[in-house]
């Protein structure tokens, strides 16, 4: 072993890699996320090569990278190597990851490769697939803007993310309307400089996820008195979009529905501040209602007095202030007689019991369950609505499905009325399809419910026009095993609003298993 003092030397015959070794520092030929962490090599040097203990601080000449057993060359991109914790033993800008064929040097951000830990994080046509450790996070073909996303193992190519548009998620490019705002950068003085975290006419405003984590957006910023609830827009700092006359309207802050102001007075006239009850984080003005009057079933506007309850839980159906146990959709009393009447307590959910009325096939009923109870076998199922959402409902008698029902298979006779079918998606059977068709102007409804109670199931519903394009793709989960609505879940046109107003077609709702095949379940299409 020649003296640890003297320039680390290699057999002639590897002079060809010496260039390509030299143009990385040896500082520099540590990528890992930690560089301060060292193992052993676990490899015999390669013949004829020399090398010396590493220099304080873990420094070695260039082309090289330090180990415990001292300063090795670097492997160039491309060649065969080890993964070690801690360490890598590639050069500069690459890192040890098994390509496939081997643990091969792979560049960062290449396909492949590592996600480099700056912007851009990977090249062009790429994603990042992050892991729950940032070394494992690795550059592949992503989705390209405009794409669904949303389902597991999707990504969005770098410059993109996958975000909420129209009531369905798609890759949206950063600094877009509606996208991510891109990062800030640094001007030559160390001050962060925003003029581009948006496109020109656009604004980067806090948003919230149901989560309540926060991100930021750039959206159209509007005035109050503006009609809003479009994808990429946003009210004006000071106000709230809350629905105002059949639409929905940037309002000022105080009024009913719209989130406290920050100075006193908090909330106008006959309203008071208090905590969301929709899993929002800021806190939000309603106007107390006595008993008989109009509520908002979200709780969000108004507020029952007395502990009166609104009986209603669907957000197209409105509803009244009542006293327990006296109406359909009031929560029943806490002794006999529970409920007025002909009206049964049933339970609602887990935790609340309500009165209902017991309906009859062909019956109305209300979509959200509180206030009818439709027999058993059968479901709610709208058959009209407005543009402000469903106002007409009754119960319906599921038929059964019958295969094949596929996406691919053609000449399936559409439907153009509401209709409940009962189906099953089993191993093998990758999904079920209905074709309804829609006259101009229609809206359509979807609701999901299994039969019986089968822990963990969730579904992926696509809508297709006949052309093959797509509305929209949507993760359904389960609601728990208790209530009228037990494991059922509904894409509601009055809140997403690429399922309403459509063109006349055909139109295909596809379902597949998310996660587990799938037992009896009942799919709802109201044409409306």
């Amino acid at each position: 072993m020649p003296d640890a003092g003297n320039d680390v030397t290699e057999t002639p015959d590897s002079g060809s890699s010496d260039a390509a070794r030299a143009d990385a520092s040896s500082a520099d030929g540590i990528s890992s996320p930690d560089s301060a962490a060292r193992a052993p090599l676990t490899v015999a040097p390669r013949p004829g090569m020399a090398f010396r203990p590493c220099d304080p601080g873990g420094r070695c000449p260039t082309g090289f990278n330090c180990y415990t057993t001292g300063c090795l060359p670097a492997i160039l991109e491309g060649e065969s190597c080890h993964a070690i914790w801690g360490a890598t033993p590639c050069v500069f800008g690459t890192s040890c990851v098994d390509a496939g064929r081997g643990f091969r040097c792979v560049v960062n951000g290449a396909d492949g490769g590592m996600c480099r830990y700056g912007s851009p994080r990977c090249d062009t046509g790429l994603g990042c697939a992050e892991s729950t450790h940032e070394s494992l996070a690795r550059c592949r073909p992503g989705l390209v803007a405009g794409e669904l996303c949303g389902a597991p193992g999707d990504l969005c190519n770098e410059g993109s993310s996958c975000l909420s548009v129209s009531g369905t998620v798609r890759c949206v490019v950063n600094g877009a309307a509606g996208g991510t705002c891109r990062p800030a950068r640094r001007t030559p003085d160390g001050e962060l400089d925003t003029s581009d975290v948006c496109d020109a006419g656009l604004a980067c405003v806090p948003e919230w996820r149901e989560s309540a984590r926060g991100y930021e957006r750039c959206l159209r910023v509007l005035p109050a008195g503006s009609a809003c609830g479009l994808a990429g827009v946003a009210c004006a700092p000071g106000s709230t979009c809350i629905p105002r006359d059949g639409t929905l309207r940037c309002v000022a802050n105080g009024a009913p529905g719209t989130t406290c102001r920050t100075e006193s007075p908090e909330c106008d006239d006959g309203a008071e501040c208090g905590a969301r009850t929709d899993g929002g984080v800021d806190r939000i003005c309603r106007l107390r209602v006595p008993r008989g009057g109009a509520c908002d079933p979200r709780g969000v506007s108004t507020a029952c007095t007395g502990g009166d309850e609104c009986n209603s839980e669907n957000v197209a159906d409105g509803g009244q202030c009542v006293e327990a146990g006296s109406a359909p959709g009031a929560a029943c009393r806490g002794t006999e007689p529970r409920c007025d009447g002909d009206l049964r307590c049933s339970p609602f959910s887990r935790y609340r019991q309500t009165c209902r009325t017991i309906a009859n096939v062909g019956d109305v009923c209300d979509l959200g369950g509180i206030r009818t109870l439709c027999p058993a076998a059968t479901r709610c199922v709208p058959t009209a609505a407005t543009p402000r959402g469903v106002i007409s409902a009754t119960c319906m008698v599921a038929i059964p499905d019958s295969e094949p029902n596929e996406r691919w298979v053609p000449g399936r006779a559409p439907l153009g009325v509401s209709v409940l079918y009962r189906a099953s998606l089993p191993a093998g059977d990758v999904e079920d399809c209905a074709v309804v068709r829609v006259a101009a102007g229609a809206s359509l409804y979807v609701e999901l419910a299994r039969v019986g109670i089968v822990a963990g199931n969730s579904f992926v519903v696509s809508v297709l026009r006949s052309t093959g394009d797509s509305l929209g793709r949507w993760t359904l989960y389960d609601r728990g095993a208790h209530g009228p609505l037990a494991g059922s879940a509904r894409l509601d046109p009055s809140a997403i609003d690429v399922l309403r107003d459509l063109p006349a077609d055909d139109y295909r709702v596809c379902v597949r298993p998310a996660n587990a095949p799938v037992a009896d379940y009942t799919l709802a299409v109201g044409v409306m």
